[in-house]
């Protein structure tokens, strides 16, 4: 009986180690359960309900420390391989669902909505739906992904053009036009990935 109760604290404790990067559970996850299991084999004999919860509230706090710290980690890494570029593109997409919300806030003071801020937050709206689509995708079909990129980056490359008076938006029209460049760019190479 205890030692049906015990394979059930172990289960929970296998499904808790979602909470590490992959490559994390599959060097370390055999080990953590052992010694999950080893430990808890020592001191079940002797704990109550209420040692049973002290138990796992000690594991608990270990597991959410340690699994942020590599979760940190991995992220780090991951930026650190020319990924770092698409935090650039999820800045510009919440730039433009701030944009999107300010014109729906300016006018929500009673003022009609003029035709050319509708246009505008519509234009803003679904350029950040392609960006955040097209990071989402990347993984799976980086070919949609990457140009769902690039028509999500083309507001911000015309943003420049058409706001030519405000300087800030001249730095944002030359970062949405590299950025294309390197969407387009990773773009190629998957399609030439694709056909070989």
């Amino acid at each position: 009986m205890a030692d049906r109760r015990i394979g059930r604290q172990v289960s929970r404790y296998q499904r808790l180690l979602i909470a590490y990067p992959r490559s994390h559970r599959q060097a370390y996850g055999p080990a953590m359960v052992q010694l999950f299991s080893d430990r808890l084999h020592e001191d079940h004999p002797r704990r109550n309900r209420l040692g049973l919860l002290t138990f796992w509230f000690g594991m608990l706090i270990d597991l959410g420390k340690s699994a942020l710290a590599e979760r940190t980690e991995a992220m780090m890494k991951g930026l650190r391989k020319e990924n770092w570029w698409l935090i650039t593109v999820s800045l510009i997409a919440a730039l433009y669902v701030v944009i999107s919300v300010g014109i729906g806030f300016d006018q929500s003071g009673g003022a009609e909505l003029l035709f050319g801020d509708l246009l505008l937050a519509l234009v803003v709206t679904a350029a950040a739906g392609a960006l955040i689509m097209g990071m989402w995708l990347r993984s799976t079909r980086p070919q949609l992904g990457n140009g769902l990129l690039i028509a999500g980056l083309i507001p911000a490359a015309l943003s420049g053009a058409v706001l030519f008076w405000f300087p800030p938006f001249w730095v944002l029209t030359v970062l949405g036009m590299w950025l294309i460049s390197k969407a387009v760019r990773e773009l190629g190479a998957a399609r030439r990935g694709a056909v070989a």
